[in-house]
């Protein structure tokens, strides 16, 4: 039996071989069409080269980018695309899929936005819609489902994903020239209903046939596919669910649904539900496919389709995995059966894949595998001492044993590729079970290694080295050690390490990313890194390649603030983590992404990049990072500050420290980062006595390299010795109302020593440049610079209590820091206290004399900061009035050198009043309130217009948004902070560095300062 598509069904509008229609959405739009030339010749880095086609809301154009060297799909948004609402769901909609790696999805390689106009860049695909195949000519039966059971393949990830199509048709599939099949258009009308009248009457919009005429193609009464959305229906009517006609809500059953109807067509010539209007159909639809005639619709999938197209949602198959399961199942007659490669039509008969164990390995078409999978990892290899690494080695031998099965049995062409690939695959799998053995006894993540064998069934599977060298497999161990605990590598051993892993270059790149950690000085690192692309590239390895790239843009995010540099990298990473295809590698680049969208102040973006980077590690079973992941999404929610953020905040740390426990042990590091936020929490909640504890639990010696000695003598205000206080040396010590001396941050750093009878201490192995503090009771010493014979004085302290104006700012986000005016300027102690949801707040143990008190917030953006003096005599001090910088404006202040020479870095400070220039320690003495952020370079995506026109070449900007009417803005350079020893210096010689400052005139947005360059610090 043969099958011939209806000819009368709607064309796709688009032209040509060229699918750049792939992000049509077929919605209507009041907006007007825009000439291609409007656009000009390019947009942001992409150069356009024609107009594929248009709709609704926006444009599709072929165009290239030269970064990559690829030609893509670029959509470009209508500026009259309706709904300002619309358009930014549309967007989150695009970003979702582009975090959406599969062969049956189109991929979206970037959203973003360039001169104005908001973008969709997606993979450019050569080839034609289904529809256009299915009428191209006469179809057999077996090979219609097979395209639509990888069209289903496509839905199904992206229902895992949380997404749901909506307006699944034929039209919306495409099939490329090798036969791959590709959904597109995923959630694209969507979209379309905010920006949509809300019409709840179907009758309003074709309850006659005259009406339905105006829009249905002459002569084809049963094809809707014309009338895809009017006022809030949503989708092409002839595929709609009965719950889109009756506005309610929209799942994955609603796609099972349309899916449903599209393969009923395929395969019987006709839809199952027809009629001459919109109220003729959706009474058909609503009454069920119970009097359907399915004499044309194949015997063994008449009872499948009639399921899915039941109106309840609920009676429908589960998901799309039972539909399609379901299809697979009975297509397999005896002797017979469908093949679906990575979402290429591979052939329409095979024969039954063998899944008996072992058997799937050798077949009538396979040679066996080049290594033994039984002796590489037995299955149920685990024991009690390597959990995570076992249960991960498992999953994978299983997922390769059930890849290889499939490829066994698929078209020569396809199988060759499709097993040199997974030859690669087991490679990996054999060095990576080496080193988990020889790390035998700890938790390693052994999947940040692993290859997942489905990206072998890609029509372009990634290239991968039948690599079983001993220079990989001791890399491999390296790295895993790594994983399981906190200390880092030493340099030397990294150094080692690279010389023995130089005669394989796959080991050897992964062996100096490896030493790049290890290095302090910016410049070992980029040798290292340097070395690592080099030897990626001769390894020729495309996984090799992707955790290079991948590590490469890691490192210089955290040595570069935002340049074009950096957003190069990161371009390459994402497009090295997809040529690879697989889940976790691309969630890596989407935490970079967290990162740069914080940093340009789009808090939905980065939580929006932070789900995305959840889901891949979840996907892939990689518990650690996928918590990560949560606890940087978390940290976003309570800077966002919803209500139900915040009140959700407590119970998903509860909920994942008992998932980490269970599956990762009360002493893995994750468990510890958990705790750790919890303390934070309660801090901002205002419970300093638990956070004190948990913090205190938590810390541990870590070795402080290199050690430096401390020691002296702890005294009372007559001079007289004092034994039992406690001694603390940290670099990074916060004080509170409990203690002295804490910390959110390099705890395992810090060093603590009880004095003796004599008053006397030692603390042998103090971190480097640490601060020295002494306690006993309720008195405290000032902080001092480490060194040794130091003479700590104890002395009484008080309570100070005061209230914040937080100008509609989150209490949460708010802390206040207290510092002595007698203390050294360049000391980094002070004392923290959390800030009461009615803004008062009380912190205890703070000295007496004059203090500077300040209320911070530090979210994304400026960091803002309210401040006041405050004069401590008595035990208790109260009424101290603090107001945060209420803004009245935004700024964007343009820093450039006075020599032409690139700036490393340059913090920018908005003062209020008119500020003289000075100098770095001076300023830090009369800084009371204001906004501070790092400026950044110009990275050509993220500026705005009127600062890339102003800039020159090396300049750095800040966009300040606390800034009130009367202030000035201030510069100051800072250097490169990857060096330890240069950090020291800098803070050693803050009156050495100048500080530029400039007044804001009123309705002046743009403001240029050059500063001088840092003078050498020996």
């Amino acid at each position: 039996m043969s099958v011939r598509y209806p000819a009368a069904v709607a064309s796709d509008p688009s032209q040509g071989d060229d699918l750049g229609r792939t992000a049509t959405a077929p919605i209507s739009s009041t907006g007007r069409p825009e000439p291609a030339e409007a656009l000009g010749a390019s947009l942001g880095r992409y150069r356009l080269e024609r107009e594929l086609g248009s709709g609704g809301m926006g444009v599709v154009h072929a165009a290239f980018d030269p970064d990559l060297e690829r030609r893509i799909a670029l959509k470009v948004l209508r500026v009259a695309a309706p709904g300002l609402e619309a358009k930014d769901r549309l967007l989150r909609e695009a970003r979702a899929m582009a975090r959406l790696a599969h062969p049956n999805v189109v991929t979206v390689h970037e959203v973003g936005t360039a001169n104005g106009r908001d973008y969709v860049a997606m993979e450019l695909i050569q080839g034609e819609t289904l529809a256009d195949w299915l009428r191209a000519e006469t179809r057999r039966p077996v090979e219609i489902v097979a395209a639509f059971v990888a069209a289903g393949r496509g839905l199904a990830a992206a229902h895992a994903a949380g997404i749901v199509h909506r307006d699944f048709k034929p039209h919306n599939v495409l099939r490329s020239r090798d036969g791959r099949i590709v959904v597109t258009d995923f959630g694209l009308a969507r979209e379309a209903q905010a920006a949509l009248p809300a019409l709840r009457d179907l009758g309003e919009l074709a309850s006659s046939r005259a009406q339905a005429a105006m829009t249905l193609p002459v002569g084809t009464p049963s094809s809707l596919t014309g009338i895809t959305a009017t006022g809030s229906l949503l989708g092409t009517p002839a595929y709609m669910a009965p719950e889109q006609w009756d506005h309610g809500a929209v799942t994955p059953a609603t796609d099972q649904y349309a899916f449903c109807v599209a393969l009923w067509e395929a395969l019987a010539g006709e839809r199952p539900y027809r009629g001459p209007t919109l109220d003729e159909l959706r009474s058909q639809a609503a009454l069920g496919p119970a009097a359907l005639d399915d004499s044309r619709i194949p015997r063994r999938l008449r009872a499948i389709l009639r399921r899915g197209l039941d109106p309840d949602p609920a009676q429908r198959w589960p998901n799309m995995d039972a539909l399609l399961a379901r299809i697979v199942r009975v297509e397999r007659r005896p002797g017979v059966a469908l093949a679906i490669a990575g979402g290429a039509l591979v052939g329409a008969v095979v024969l039954v894949v063998a899944m008996r164990a072992g058997d799937e390995l050798v077949g009538p078409r396979c040679e066996p595998p080049v290594l033994d999978a039984a002796q590489v990892w037995p299955p149920g290899h685990a024991d009690a001492g390597q959990t995570v690494a076992a249960r991960q080695l498992d999953t994978e031998i299983a997922a390769w044993r059930t890849a290889r099965a499939v490829a066994c049995q698929v078209a020569p062409v396809v199988r060759a590729p499709q097993l040199v690939c997974l030859d690669g695959v087991l490679a990996r799998i054999d060095a990576v079970a080496r080193a988990v053995r020889v790390n035998r006894g700890t938790q390693v993540d052994a999947g940040a290694l692993l290859i997942d064998p489905r990206v072998c069934e890609l029509p372009r599977a990634p290239r991968l080295m039948m690599n079983t060298s001993p220079e990989l497999r001791e890399v491999m161990a390296a790295w895993l050690a790594r994983t399981a605990a906190p200390a880092p590598v030493l340099t030397a051993a990294a150094d080692a390490l690279v010389a023995r892993a130089e005669p394989d270059p796959c080991a050897s790149s992964l062996a100096h990313l490896l030493a790049a950690d290890t290095e302090k000085t910016l410049a070992e690192r980029s040798r290292h890194l340097d070395e690592a692309q080099q030897e990626a590239e001769r390894c020729g390895d495309d996984r090799v390649l992707a955790e290079t790239a991948i590590s490469t843009a890691q490192h210089m995010m955290g040595n570069e603030w935002l340049s074009a540099a950096v957003t190069a990298k990161l371009r390459l990473a994402d497009a090295a983590a997809r040529r690879v295809a697989q889940r976790d590698l691309i969630a890596q680049v989407d935490l970079m992404r967290v990162e740069v969208a914080r940093r340009v102040d789009n808090l939905e973006e980065a939580i929006a990049r932070g789900g995305a980077a959840i889901d891949g590690f979840a996907a892939r079973g990689r518990l650690r990072p996928e918590l990560t992941a949560g606890l940087a999404v978390l940290a976003l929610r309570q800077i966002r500050a919803n209500r139900d953020d915040l009140a959700a905040i407590p119970g998903q740390l509860a909920a994942w420290r008992t998932r980490a426990v269970r599956e990762l042990g009360a002493s893995d590091e994750i468990v510890r980062a958990i705790d750790a936020r919890a303390a934070e929490w309660a801090f901002a909640q205002g419970d300093v006595a638990a956070a004190r504890a948990t913090l205190d639990r938590l810390a541990r010696a870590l070795p402080n390299t290199p050690p430096q000695r401390v020691s002296g003598v702890v005294v009372d205000r007559r001079g007289n010795p004092v034994a039992g206080a406690t001694v603390t040396a940290g670099r990074s010590l916060r004080g509170d109302s409990v203690g002295a001396a804490g910390g959110f941050t390099d705890r395992d750093t810090i060093r603590s020593a009880t004095t003796g009878a004599d008053g006397r201490f030692e603390i042998p192995d103090a971190i480097e440049d640490a601060i020295v503090i002494a306690e006993l009771a309720d008195r405290r010493s000032p902080p001092v610079a480490a060194g040794e014979d130091l003479r700590l004085a104890l002395a009484p302290t008080s309570r100070l209590e005061g209230r914040v104006d937080l100008a509609g700012r989150p209490a949460a986000n708010v802390a206040i820091m207290v510092k002595d005016l007698a203390w050294p300027a360049r000391s980094r102690y002070a004392l923290l206290a959390p800030v009461a949801a009615d803004g008062s707040f009380a912190v205890d143990g703070v000295p007496r004399g004059e203090l500077r008190v300040l209320a911070a917030i530090d979210g994304v953006g400026d960091m803002v900061t309210g401040g006041a003096t405050a004069r401590v005599r008595g035990p208790v001090v109260r009424g101290v009035a603090l107001s945060l910088v209420k803004p009245t404006r935004v700024v964007h202040v343009l820093v450039r050198n006075t020599v032409n020479t690139r700036l490393a870095n340059v913090e920018v400070v908005i003062l209020p009043g008119r500020v003289a220039s000075s100098n770095a320690l001076e300023m830090t003495r009369r800084f009371r309130s204001g906004s501070i952020r790092l400026a950044r370079q110009l990275d050509g995506e993220h500026a705005p217009k009127d600062i890339v026109a102003a800039a020159k070449p090396g300049d750095l900007f800040a966009t300040m948004t606390g800034v009130p009417d009367d202030a000035s803005a201030c510069a100051l350079g800072l250097p490169e902070f990857s060096d330890a020893q240069l950090e020291r210096r800098f803070y050693a010689h803050l009156d050495r560095i100048q500080v530029i400052c400039a007044a804001l005139p009123d309705g002046v947005n743009l403001i240029t300062i050059e500063v001088p360059p840092i003078p050498r610090l020996d």
